[in-house]
């Protein structure tokens, strides 16, 4: 038995295979066989063997991580997903809340600046 490596073109078809197969699924909204092909996907671009170093909160995000995320999702090609404009709608809805806490956080420290100044 040889320990033979598959190619980079035979690594890509089989990608694009279980992107099809992926699609499909939910086409068919068999969710247990697309979330199955998701993760062979991953697992042969390795995104298993990365490991996070800190969960992600509201309080962590920025409104450009939002605008960003945002872009990603309008390039990717699960546009087909049917409360899309749903998520895209909550996420702006976020992003401004995320803007308001920036702006109020500067506020308070202005003011607390102010409040040093004049002590």
């Amino acid at each position: 038995m040889t320990d033979k490596q598959p190619t980079l073109a035979q690594r890509e078809k089989f990608i694009e295979d279980l992107e099809l197969t992926f699609q499909a699924a939910l086409e068919g909204k068999n969710l247990p066989a697309a979330v199955k092909a998701k993760e062979l996907q991953a697992k042969e671009l390795g995104f298993f063997g990365i490991e996070a170093t800190k969960k992600l909160s509201l309080k962590d995000l920025k409104p450009q991580d939002l605008q960003d995320l945002l872009a990603e999702i309008e390039s990717h090609p699960f546009k087909h997903v049917h409360n899309l404009d749903d998520i895209k709608k909550e996420i702006k809805e976020i992003q401004k809340v995320l803007e308001e806490r920036d702006r109020l956080q500067e506020k308070v420290a202005i003011s607390q600046e102010n409040r040093d100044v004049e002590s």
